[in-house]
């Protein structure tokens, strides 16, 4: 007799009848030579608990059983919100238990007595719409996956967007500084953000915007920050749970805090930071794009406001 494809990584088939020679010859003529992994129970109760907590590929289960027969079985695994394909097999052919089974999502009903070839054309059937569930369900998680994506790198364009605008045409400069703080922990998924201006002058740096953090008035020494390294390296620093606690010991203890260097036209304006609570969350090279991106635009801004005379720097009284 040619058999469909052998168990994919070892599916596992729960047989629940409490006769044992139906359980043996299920288990030692059918399943077995297929190389499923096996499990039996004696009644509906057992088979339950078993369903439960091994969660089977497959189910063949007996209608008729001592303490609670196989349909009062799928009720109760249905109720539990447990979708599990099962064969059903009994003695007698019902109109109703055919119905009722339908209702509990049996894929198959097999009369006793039946022969190997029955029954594994049934497990094949019950099988290959499982699998062929399995796979849409794969398949619904990628695209819900790739939707969510979409949408957030959507919100991000508009963002920038949003900004590139109000940097071309605010007045008001502060309320500008400000949204730049906001968008950088929004971009990144950041806890708080904060934009610092460079005085290379007096060696230090000055807190311009702040979100979720407070707006420091006391400038802050180059050589006391990573800062000093992100405007020397132009590259962005991430520090860790502990280098972030060591040097920010006061406020709310920091999962990962990153500096990004503010540059434009070669020329280092000062330095975009974010820090995050959560210690397992970090900054991907995504996010660290993304901050890049608004660093560039946060220090074009200044340095056209500078230029215009219309922007007070740290160094003047």
């Amino acid at each position: 007799m040619a058999q469909e494809e052998g168990p994919t990584s070892r599916e596992c088939v729960l047989v629940v009848d409490d006769a044992r020679s139906i359980r043996d010859f299920i288990t030692e003529y059918i399943l077995a030579p297929r190389g499923f992994e096996i499990l039996t129970a004696t009644d509906g109760l057992e088979g339950l608990r078993l369903a439960f907590d091994k969660q089977p590929d497959l189910m063949i289960v007996d209608v008729q059983m001592p303490n609670m027969d196989g349909l009062e079985m799928l009720r109760r695994l249905q109720l539990r919100r447990i979708i599990i394909p099962a064969i059903l097999i009994t003695a007698h052919s019902s109109e109703k238990v055919a119905i009722e089974a339908l209702r509990m999502g049996v894929r198959d009903y097999v009369l006793k007595p039946f022969d190997v070839k029955e029954m594994d054309e049934a497990i094949d059937r019950a099988l290959r719409e499982s699998r062929l569930m399995g796979a849409h369900g794969e398949l619904r998680q990628q695209l819900e996956k790739q939707e969510r994506y979409l949408r957030r790198l959507t919100q991000q364009v508009n963002a920038l967007y949003s900004l590139s605008r109000m940097i071309a045409t605010t007045t008001d400069f502060d309320a500008l500084l400000q949204r730049l703080a906001e968008a950088a922990a929004f971009l990144s998924r950041a806890d708080q953000s904060a934009l610092f201006l460079l005085d290379e002058s007096r060696g230090q740096l000055l807190m311009l915007a702040a979100h979720n953090a407070p707006l420091k008035q006391a400038p802050v020494p180059l050589n006391a920050s990573p800062a000093a390294h992100v405007l020397r390296t132009l590259q962005t620093t991430v520090l860790d749970s502990n280098a972030a606690r060591q040097l920010m010991p006061e406020g709310p203890p920091l999962g990962t805090l990153a500096y990004v260097p503010m540059v434009a036209n070669t020329r280092r304006i000062g330095v975009l930071s974010v820090a995050t609570y959560a210690k397992k969350q970090t900054f991907s090279q995504g996010d660290r794009r993304l901050l890049t991106i608004l660093g560039g635009m946060a220090a074009q801004a200044i340095l056209s406001r500078q230029l215009d005379g219309g922007n007070r720097r740290p160094s003047e009284p």
